[in-house]
């Protein structure tokens, strides 16, 4: 009797908590948590199947759609009686258990409320996974008949007594078979039967792992995962395709089926076709052809497992099924009936393999069920050891089964990354492209805006030559001269002696004598200074007002938007672009002039309010008003200076805005190709930091 191990147990239950620890650290991708808890989940199912004390050895028939998995088994166990419903469409719709009982039964078991929540769980996960998609199918098959899906998971499970094996078959189709009733409501089905070779023996016949009814498919994987050993159909005129192939390299094994035989089914078929095409050929030489081809096929899955680095139980199942047997189970029940009994079908068949009357022998021999009888006797002999040895490679087939799940999901992410390169690539080209629009744009603008400043220069250099005409021109101290008449009286006696009358008598005379002194007044220096700022506001007029014409720039403005409007991909209308010109220009202003002399006049005359008359004052009152002259002077070309670069200021302020409204478009296609590139970034480097998680569980 098999002893489950305290070891094995103890392997198990730390591979279990690694899965968690897992599903816990791959929370931040939740496509890839969703993957590795649906392999939790499973592991969790299988490990407690296999552990459990009430564990029955379990030996699965599976195969594709119609690779004859029903068929098989009613020849094998039954004698050839359809007990197992079998047709050509798939009736198998949920897993079938044979198992030994002292009275025949058939007990159905429903999905319960817990399983169709589990259900919508899985088919609410935003993957395409088999199991997702049958949770799916389940669900759609359960819609509109939400009273009966409540009524059978209520039961759970349903035991149907039957007098016999006979009242089976017709009990089987009514409650579960494919077109059954109850069939979307069923879980599985186990018929109890009184026979001996089922003793310690579960064997189940399976949906087909290509079934167009997910659910039945993914219900054949759930099953897979707490199988111990299978019969591996294969239909011989196809065979091992690369259905039959993909689920060898990537299922049965890392599944946990620790004994697999390979059987090609329908083999009066595949025969029958080699002898058409080639004439007399023997069965056995049909036998060694398919033989070869499977070992080939076979050698080829072991060296891409072992390049995988599959552990060594997983390499030894498929090394165990390099030699397969063929069936054929209609041979088999020809071979039991006299040929007048015969079917068309079957004497179809009888036609093609056989020249005159067929042969029982050589039916038998095709049929080949004696070896698949010795087979099912050697699995149910050697049902512990097998068990045994799964146990013992557990938890080590379930870390090659993680391995190869991460090794995929990391390849996902691989590619994932490939294709963000390649958007990465693509949105620095694009982001070039746009930066080099910018720069066009910006050198195209100010190319516009000199133009508009290029007379500026000329003006600016007339005004200054001309300003400094005028600081020569400025008046030196005038010297004047100031007259001063010095009169003087003198009385004159106009007594002669002769003449008595003018005895006594006088007059006055006056005499004037004129002094001439020469003196330097401010007046004329101040003169100059008076008209100095009105002299030079002419100037400032002859510079500015031609700068106020802005029709030429304008037509130029709108002209060049329109065009590279239209080049960027940007449909603006004509009163749009009209606005945008009117915008930009409107923050061209003429600067407004400040000169002024009040206060140098008023300084210079405080500083020389009386005539300068001797040589000291003369020379102050020179130095003085050449030094205000001066003064003023460089005020003017200071304003000059301060003018131009105010003007030069609210040019280019123009020339921004408009830059800025014309770029409006690129700059924000820059900024979603930076926010595209900072979500690829991100995205990248949550592949770089999920590949190295994963790197730690493998």
């Amino acid at each position: 009797m098999f002893d489950r191990t305290q070891e094995a147990r103890d392997r198990a239950a730390r591979f279990g908590k690694t899965l968690d620890e897992l599903c816990d650290r791959l929370a931040p991708w939740p496509e890839e948590a969703a993957a590795v808890r649906e392999l939790r989940e499973a592991y969790r199912r299988k490990s407690a199947d296999f552990f459990a004390d009430t564990h029955t050895f379990s030996l699965a028939v599976i195969g594709q759609v119609k690779a004859g998995k029903s068929t098989f088994l009613n020849t094998l166990l039954f004698g050839g009686r359809g007990l197992l419903p079998q047709a050509a469409s798939p009736k198998t719709a949920v897993l079938t258990r044979l198992e030994y009982a002292p009275e025949p039964s058939l007990t159905v078991e429903y999905y319960t409320e817990q399983d169709w929540e589990l259900l919508r769980r899985a088919a609410a996960v935003p993957l395409e996974s088999p199991a997702a998609r049958g949770a799916r199918d389940i669900l759609r098959a359960a819609e509109g008949r939400e009273e009966e899906r409540a009524r059978c998971a209520a039961l759970g499970t349903q035991v149907f007594s039957c007098p016999g094996e006979d009242a089976l078959a017709d009990l089987l189709e009514d409650t579960a078979g494919g077109r059954g009733p109850l069939a979307p409501f069923v879980k599985s089905v186990t018929l109890a039967l009184c026979r001996e070779e089922l003793r310690g023996v579960s064997v189940v016949d399976t949906p087909g792992l290509n079934d167009p009814v997910l659910s039945r498919s993914q219900r054949t994987r759930e099953f897979l995962e707490v199988c111990d050993a299978a019969f591996f159909l294969s239909h011989s005129g196809y065979f091992l395709d690369e259905t039959d192939l993909a689920l060898l390299s990537a299922q049965l094994p890392q599944k946990g089926v620790k004994q697999l035989l390979l059987v090609g089914s329908r083999f009066d078929g595949a025969l029958a076709d080699v002898r058409a095409a080639e004439g007399p050929v023997s069965a056995q030489e049909v036998r060694r052809r398919l033989g070869t081809r499977a070992a080939q096929k076979l050698d080829e899955i072991l060296r891409a497992l072992q390049r995988r680095g599959a552990p060594a139980p997983v390499l030894e199942v498929i090394r165990g099924c390099r030699t397969p047997i063929f069936v054929s189970a209609m041979t088999q029940r020809m071979a039991e009936k006299d040929p007048a009994d015969f079917t068309e079908t079957e004497r179809a068949v009888a036609a093609c393999l056989f020249d005159g009357p067929p042969d029982r022998e050589e039916l038998r021999r095709i049929g080949g069920m004696e070896q698949a009888r010795q087979q099912f006797e050697r699995f149910a002999a050697e049902k512990d050891a097998t068990l045994a040895r799964k146990a013992d490679s557990f938890a080590a087939v379930a870390q090659a089964e993680l391995k190869d799940l991460l090794a995929k999901l990391c390849q996902r992410r691989r590619t994932r990354g490939q294709a963000l390169h390649a958007a990465e690539q693509q949105a620095l080209d694009r982001s070039a492209r746009l930066a080099e629009d910018t720069r066009r744009i910006q050198a195209q603008t100010a190319r516009l805006f000199d133009a508009y400043l290029e007379p500026l220069d000329t003006l600016m250099h007339n005004a200054r030559t001309a300003l400094e005409k005028m600081g020569q021109a400025s008046p030196a101290p005038a010297e004047r001269t100031d007259v001063t008449l010095h009169s003087q009286a003198q009385t004159v006696s106009d007594t002669v002696l002769w003449k008595p009358w003018t005895w006594g008598r006088s007059h006055k005379e006056y005499t004037v004598r004129q002094t001439a002194s020469s003196y330097w007044e401010v007046e004329d220096t101040l003169d100059f200074l008076k008209e100095f700022p009105r002299e030079f506001g002419l100037l400032w007029e002859g510079i500015y007002t031609p700068m106020t014409d802005t029709a030429r720039l304008h037509n130029c403005l709108m002209l060049y938007a329109r065009n590279t409007l239209a080049e960027i991909g940007t449909d603006r209308s004509g009163e749009e672009v009209q606005e945008m010109v009117r915008r930009a220009l409107s923050h061209l202003y003429t600067p407004r002039m400040t000169l002024g002399t009040e206060a140098l006049r008023a300084r210079l005359q405080a500083q020389f309010p009386a005539r300068a008359c001797d040589e000291a004052a003369r020379t102050a009152l020179e130095e003085g008003c050449r030094a205000a002259a001066a003064e003023a002077l460089t005020a003017a070309r200071r304003e000059l200076d301060d003018g131009l670069q105010r003007f030069v200021r609210t040019v280019r302020a123009a020339q921004e805005d408009f830059c800025t409204q014309l770029l409006e478009p690129v700059a924000a296609q820059r900024q979603q190709v930076e926010t595209q590139l900072t979500e690829i970034r991100r995205e990248q480097a949550r592949c770089q930091e999920f590949e190295e998680t994963a790197r730690r569980f493998t």
